[in-house]
């Protein structure tokens, strides 16, 4: 026998299985499995509580792709069971603190990837109980909590951290200290951080260990591969590339015979020149153009940035600048955030812009 407004025989007794506009605002990219479930007037999904409605969704997503009898089951198991198993198929022995949890969530359901955060989250020591007496509870603060590595999801230390701008610079001070100093050391500073007494103390924690405490010697350009890589080694050699570029490269030239940077010519299609500068940490990509400082298209961007860190360069942000970002982000007396002229950088590394 079918469930109310839901089941199989429904299902085959109504052709109403397109999302109406009431459940593609409420459900948004859940709304074509939603109305599979429930098929409109979708009262069945419409009556649940904010909390089941936000399971539903989870459930889909843990039994994809969704078949008749998994949608019964799934109406069933959101419209009968009781907290204290509701949520067991996505959280075992989790389900009355995850329910308590999307009881706060707000009446719209959110993106895939942000129930995958939660689930994350929730799965970690004290965050259940973090999350469940903090203020304010919503997606933003989840994508936040969630751009950050593990290392640094501690209940204290993620109260700490205000936007996802902010978090994502401290993953990418994270990535530098783990390639530079080792996961011991990195646990060890994210101890401290939580033991911090402000977030701007934390902050100067995690921006001071990125200065190594012994300074380096010069360190030598790394050597690329010359098949694909030419390093500009004379005044004449940079005027020529410059000239064929139609760019300024030739204001590079004091920099160059100090050592502090590095320029080569990728022999790439299109050519692409490119430089490195050396900081505290070794070396790392400065810019990297096509003719007239043009960008490059994301695959090359890419294809480059895999070669410079083969050969051990970093790409991202120098380290004056995370330093300055990670304190501006949470002193409130400093002004906002200065970000870099190549802001897009993680988008198009990534492959999303």
């Amino acid at each position: 026998m079918g469930l109310p407004m839901t089941g199989k025989a429904l299902r085959e007794m109504t052709a109403q299985l397109t999302p109406t506009p009431l459940l593609v605002h409420l459900a948004k990219g859940y709304a074509p499995e939603i109305a599979a479930i429930w098929p409109a007037p979708h009262h069945g999904f419409f009556a649940l509580p904010a909390a089941r409605r936000h399971l539903a969704a989870m459930l889909i997503d843990a039994n994809l792709p969704l078949t008749a009898a998994m949608a019964d089951r799934i109406a069933e198991r959101v419209t009968f069971d009781r907290d204290g198993i509701v949520a067991d198929p996505v959280l075992p022995n989790g389900s009355a603190g995850l329910m308590k949890i999307l009881s706060r969530a707000g009446e719209t359901l959110w993106l895939r990837q942000d129930y995958a955060g939660l689930l994350r989250l929730v799965r970690r020591e004290g965050m259940t109980k973090l999350i469940r007496h903090r203020q304010i509870f919503d997606v933003d603060f989840v994508q936040v909590a969630n751009a950050l590595p593990d290392v640094m999801l501690k209940p204290k230390l993620i109260e700490a951290i205000p936007n996802i701008g902010t978090a994502e610079d401290v993953a990418e001070t994270v990535e530098i200290l783990l390639l530079y100093e080792g996961e011991v050391f990195v646990a060890a500073l994210a101890e401290r951080m939580d033991r911090a007494n402000s977030p701007v103390t934390a902050m100067e924690r995690l921006s001071d260990a990125l200065v190594p405490d012994k300074f380096a010697p010069y360190v030598a350009p790394p050597e690329l591969p010359t098949s694909r890589f030419q390093r500009m080694v004379s005044r004449k050699q940079l005027k020529d590339v410059a000239l064929s570029f139609q760019n300024c490269l030739r204001d590079y030239d004091a920099d160059i015979a100090s050592g502090s940077t590095a320029v080569f010519l990728a022999d790439t299609k299109p050519r692409v020149v490119l430089s490195i500068e050396r900081d505290a940490r070794g070396w790392m990509l400065g810019e990297a153009n096509l003719a007239r400082n043009e960008q490059l298209p994301v695959n090359l961007l890419r294809e480059i940035a895999g070669d410079l860190r083969a050969a051990g360069v970093r790409v991202g942000t120098g380290l004056k600048g995370l330093q300055d970002r990670l304190h501006r982000h949470v002193c409130k007396t400093c002004g906002p955030v200065n970000y870099p002229p190549w802001p897009d950088w993680r988008t198009r590394l990534a492959g999303g812009g």
